[in-house]
C-alpha cells in the first residue's frame, strides 16, 4: 500500500476569522486643507491663518496656494496625504466674501455667505485680561459644540454631518478633560435668519474653595511665577486671611469675580495606612495625583489641590457670522440639494 504522505492531521479553523477593519481609536483621524481661491484682501488672508489655527492639528498651517490654483490639484495632492476636508475661501470684486465646506473628494458642498467677522487680534486687543495659548494648546483639536444644530430638517442634518466629520471623534475612554481639552469651537445656529455664528474659545480652570492668594499659588501665575509679597507677615497661615489678599496680590487684575462653570473633581476613595486602622483612627490621604521630583520629593499637580474647580471661557478668535446659501451634492458642482430662500439670482453671480 502506498504510504500517506505527512505524519500530521492537519487542524481545521476553528476561531472565527479576525475583522480587517480598523475601529474607531485606530481610524485616521479628518484632515482638512484651508486656501482661498482667486485673489483676496489682507483681511481675508489674515482671518484664513486664524482659521488654520483653529483646526489645528488636523490641517496644513503652512499650505500656499496661488491665485490661479486649480481645485483638481488641489484633489490630487489630498488623496496621497490623506485629506478629508477642503474650506474654500472665495472673495468676489464686490467684496462679498464666500466660505464652502466641502467633503472630498465627491462632496457634498456647503456655501455660507460671510456677513461680519472680526480676527483673532481684534478678539484679543477688545478684552481687558486676554488669554493667549501656548503651543502645546493646539496639540489636541478643539471640543466641538453644536447649538440649535437640531436634525429635524435634511438641511440642518447635513449641517451637522459636515462639522462633525470636520473634527476628530472624542475618545471618551482615554481622553483627560483638564489636560486634553484646552479649547473649545462653538457653532450656533440660527433657524429664523439661517445664519452660524462661529466662536472659538479658551479654557481655563481654576481651583475653587481657597482663598485668592493660596489659588495664586498652586496657579503659579504673576510676574515671579506664584511668588508672593509675604514679606511682613509673622506667619504662613496669614496667607488663608481674605482680609490679606488686597495686600499680597501684586496687580489689581489678579482679583477676578467668580466663574461661569464650575464642576466637582472625581477623588478616589483614600486607602487608610495598616498603623492607622490598627490604631482606629482614620487618615486624610489624599486622593489627587502625584509627581515624584529629583529629590525624592512628591509634588501633586496643580490642577489637582482642590476638589472643585470652575470653567471660564476665554474668546480667543476668530469670530464669523455666516449666513447659509445652498448645498450642492457634488465638490462645488452636482445637484442643488438645499437653496436658501434668501437666495437670489445675484449671490449666484458672486458664488
Amino acid at each position: 500500500m502506498p504510504k500517506r504522505s505527512g505524519g500530521y492531521r492537519k487542524k481545521r479553523r476553528t476561531q472565527p476569522p479576525q475583522s480587517t477593519e480598523p475601529s474607531e481609536s485606530e481610524a485616521k483621524p479628518p484632515q482638512s486643507f484651508v486656501f482661498r481661491r482667486g485673489p483676496a484682501s489682507p483681511e481675508v488672508r489674515a482671518l484664513l491663518l486664524d482659521l488654520r489655527r483653529v483646526l489645528l492639528p488636523n490641517t496644513a498651517p503652512r499650505l500656499r496656494e496661488g491665485d490661479r490654483s486649480d481645485l483638481k490639484d488641489l484633489l490630487d495632492v489630498a488623496g496621497p496625504l490623506g485629506v478629508t476636508h477642503f474650506v474654500m475661501f472665495r472673495e468676489s470684486r464686490l467684496g462679498f466674501v464666500n466660505v464652502r465646506f466641502a467633503r472630498t473628494p465627491r462632496g457634498p458642498t456647503v456655501t455660507f455667505r460671510l456677513e461680519r467677522f472680526s480676527l483673532s487680534s481684534d478678539v484679543h486687543r477688545a478684552q481687558r485680561r486676554p488669554l493667549t495659548l501656548k503651543h502645546t494648546d493646539f496639540e489636541q483639536a478643539p471640543l466641538l459644540i453644536l447649538s440649535n444644530l437640531d436634525t429635524d430638517t435634511p438641511n440642518t442634518q447635513l449641517l451637522v454631518t459636515m462639522f462633525r466629520n470636520l473634527l476628530p471623534p472624542l475618545d471618551v475612554k482615554n481622553i483627560r478633560l483638564e489636560q486634553d481639552v484646552k479649547r473649545v469651537l462653538l457653532l450656533d445656529w440660527n433657524a429664523t435668519t439661517e445664519e452660524l455664528e462661529w466662536r472659538h474659545y479658551g479654557i481655563r480652570i481654576r481651583p475653587q474653595g481657597v482663598s485668592r492668594t493660596i489659588r495664586r499659588v498652586i496657579e503659579r501665575r504673576g510676574r515671579r511665577a506664584g511668588a508672593l509679597g509675604a514679606g511682613h507677615l509673622h506667619d504662613v497661615s496669614e496667607l488663608a486671611d481674605p482680609s490679606l489678599a488686597a495686600t499680597l496680590l501684586t496687580s489689581e487684575s489678579e482679583a477676578e469675580g467668580p466663574s461661569e462653570f464650575q464642576f466637582e473633581r472625581w477623588m478616589p476613595p483614600p486607602n487608610p495606612e495598616p498603623s492607622a486602622i490598627s490604631a482606629g483612627v482614620g487618615t486624610a490621604v489624599s486622593g489627587a495625583r502625584k509627581r515624584t521630583t529629583g529629590s525624592g520629593r512628591s509634588r501633586m499637580s496643580a490642577a489637582s489641590y482642590a476638589p472643585r474647580a470652575a470653567v471660564r471661557l476665554i474668546e480667543v478668535g476668530p469670530r464669523m457670522t455666516m449666513r447659509l446659501l445652498k448645498i450642492e451634492e457634488g465638490l462645488s458642482s452636482g445637484t442643488v440639494l438645499y437653496r436658501a430662500a434668501s437666495f437670489s439670482a445675484r449671490d449666484g453671480a458672486q458664488l
